[in-house]
């Protein structure tokens, strides 16, 4: 497996260790909690219609309320009484930035972006997106799980949600429909380069459940092979 990917090997049932490529620099972590290790990778397939599907561990979605009239809406992205996405000590606020990016481009279209010690809270203010999740955590009760998540404007007003990205979960999005898409991304940190990874497609090998690697040109087609693709269930106990 290439070093830039994830070097990792399970010593006992409790302990192993993490290595990721970060700005030229090694990192090498210990983990010491127990989990269930399994050796090939939990897949995810686009469904019909496409479902709201969040697996990973730690990972979280917080449903916000969407406040709308003839005037347009208005829509509370983090609060400092929401326990779940927001703590002090633990998962402070540090900076709020957003995004624009036009349809049918993905950040990035064969690059996974990942951080040490960042965490990610992901809003769509405009647009549609589908967001990809993918665990290569080798202490992770869900190592290897490929989550493609759909948020922004094709979920409707009913099912807009915060989606908080854990540290060392590989993660990307593409823009889906016709239109620019507003992401607002309020990261547990300052931006720190060093903090920031890339990992190439081709080291990671994340699947489909049908077993085709996953790609963003993949996502395209089976997009376009779905009429019906744009309607969104959910398929996760809300917060």
């Amino acid at each position: 497996m290439p070093n830039s990917l994830l070097l990792a090997r399970c010593l006992t049932s409790r302990q192993c260790y993490h290595r990721t490529r970060f700005s030229q620099q090694t990192q090498v972590r210990r983990c010491s909690f127990a989990f269930n290790y399994t050796d090939g990778p939990v897949t995810h397939t686009i469904g019909s219609p496409v479902q709201f599907r969040l697996r990973i561990h730690d990972a979280i979605a917080r449903s916000l309320r969407v406040n709308a009239d003839e005037s347009g809406t208005l829509v509370e992205i983090l609060r400092t009484d929401w326990p779940d996405i927001y703590d002090a000590e633990s998962r402070p606020f540090a900076q709020t930035y957003y995004s624009a990016t036009p349809a049918g481009l993905a950040r990035d279209e064969d690059v996974w972006h990942v951080h040490r010690n960042q965490e990610d809270r992901f809003v769509v203010a405009a647009g549609s997106i589908v967001l990809a999740l993918w665990d290569g955590r080798p202490c992770s009760p869900t190592q290897g799980t490929l989550d493609l998540l759909p948020l922004g404007e094709w979920a409707g007003h009913g099912t807009q949600y915060a989606v908080m990205i854990p540290r060392q979960v590989h993660h990307g999005f593409m823009v889906t429909g016709t239109e620019t898409a507003i992401l607002l991304n309020s990261p547990t940190h300052l931006y720190d380069p060093s903090d920031e990874g890339r990992v190439p497609f081709t080291e990671v090998h994340a699947a489909f459940d049908d077993g085709q690697i996953f790609s963003w040109q993949s996502v395209r087609t089976r997009l376009a092979e779905q009429p019906d693709a744009m309607r969104v269930t959910k398929s996760f106990q809300e917060v």
